[in-house]
C-alpha cells in the first residue's frame, strides 16, 4: 500500500475539490505529513486518516458516504500525464488552484476589515500564524506540482512564470494583511490615549464644577445673613417709629386735656374761680 497520498490523489479518490481537502488540513480535521519529492517538499495523507475523515474504504467499501465504491480503480488511474482526453487542460488547473490560494487571502483580508476593532483583535491573535503556516505550506504544494508538471508537454516555463507571479501576489497579500494589523494596533492605542484624554477633562471639569458650587453656597450664606440683619434692622426702625409716634400721641393728649382746662377755667366766673 501507499505510505501517503497527496492532495490531489486524495481530490480524485473522494471525489471532492482541492479547495475542499485543503480546507479540511487547514481546520486541521484531516492530519497530514511532509514528503519530498524531486527535493520538493509536499503535503500527503495516510490511507487510515482518510478513510476516517471522508467515510471510504480504499479497497471499494462504503462507510458511509455515497458514490465511494471505486475508490481503488480512481486511485488506480491517478497519473501526472494529464494526457487523457477527459482531464482539464494543465494551465487550468495550475490557475485553479492559484485562483483559490488568491481568493482565500482576499476572503481573509476582507473578513479583518470588516470586523469591528475588538474582534480583529481576538480573531487576529489566535489565527494569524496558523493562516500564514497555510497559506505557506499552499505555495509549496503549488510549486512542488510545478515541479511535477516539468517533465509534460507544454510552456513549462511560462507557468512557471505565472505561478511565481500568482506566488508573489500572495506574499503581497500576506504583508498587507501585516500592515492592517499594524494600523488596527495603532487605531487601539490612539483610542485608548483619546479616552484617557477624555477622562482627564472629565475630572477637571468636575473639579471646576464642585469649586463653583462651593462659592456659590458660601455667596448663598452670606446674603441669608446679611437679610437676616436688614429685617432685624427694618424691624427694630418700625418699631422705634411706632414707639415715637405713641408718644407723640400721648404728649398730645396731655397738651389737649390742659387746653380744655384752661379754657374751662376762664369761662368760669369770678365768684366761681374765687369759690372754685
Amino acid at each position: 500500500m501507499k505510505k501517503g497520498f497527496t492532495i490531489k490523489e486524495i481530490s480524485e479518490v473522494t471525489g471532492k475539490s482541492k479547495a475542499t481537502i485543503y480546507r479540511y488540513v487547514k481546520d486541521e480535521k484531516l492530519p497530514t505529513f511532509s514528503s519530498f519529492i524531486n527535493g520538493q517538499e509536499i503535503l500527503k495523507a495516510t490511507s487510515k486518516d482518510i478513510e476516517r475523515v471522508f467515510g471510504i474504504k480504499l479497497n471499494g467499501e462504503k462507510t458511509g458516504n455515497n458514490g465511494n465504491e471505486k475508490a481503488n480503480e480512481k486511485l488506480r488511474e491517478t497519473t501526472f500525464s494529464h494526457e487523457k482526453a477527459n482531464e482539464k487542460p494543465l494551465s487550468q488547473i495550475i490557475q485553479e488552484n492559484v485562483d483559490i490560494a488568491i481568493q482565500k487571502a482576499l476572503s481573509q483580508r476582507e473578513t479583518l476589515l470588516l470586523k469591528p476593532l475588538e474582534e480583529q483583535a481576538m480573531y487576529i491573535s489566535g489565527k494569524l500564524q496558523a493562516e500564514n503556516r497555510f497559506l505557506k505550506e499552499r505555495l509549496e504544494t503549488v510549486l512542488h506540482e510545478l515541479g511535477a508538471y516539468k517533465a509534460l508537454p507544454g510552456p513549462v516555463e511560462e507557468i512557471k512564470q505565472k505561478i511565481e507571479e500568482q506566488a508573489q501576489l500572495i506574499i503581497a497579500l500576506e504583508e498587507e494583511k501585516e500592515e492592517i494589523l499594524n494600523k488596527q494596533k495603532e487605531n487601539e492605542q490612539e483610542k485608548t490615549q483619546a479616552l484617557h484624554t477624555a477622562q482627564e477633562k472629565e475630572t477637571t471639569i468636575k473639579i471646576l464644577q464642585e469649586e463653583k458650587e462651593a462659592v456659590l453656597s458660601e455667596k448663598k450664606q452670606i446674603i441669608e445673613k446679611l437679610q437676616m440683619e436688614k429685617e432685624k434692622e427694618l424691624q427694630e426702625f418700625q418699631e422705634e417709629i411706632a414707639k415715637k409716634e405713641q408718644e407723640e400721641k400721648d404728649l398730645l393728649a396731655t397738651v389737649n386735656a390742659l387746653k380744655e382746662r384752661l379754657e374751662a377755667e376762664e369761662q368760669k366766673s369770678w365768684w366761681q374761680k374765687l369759690w372754685g
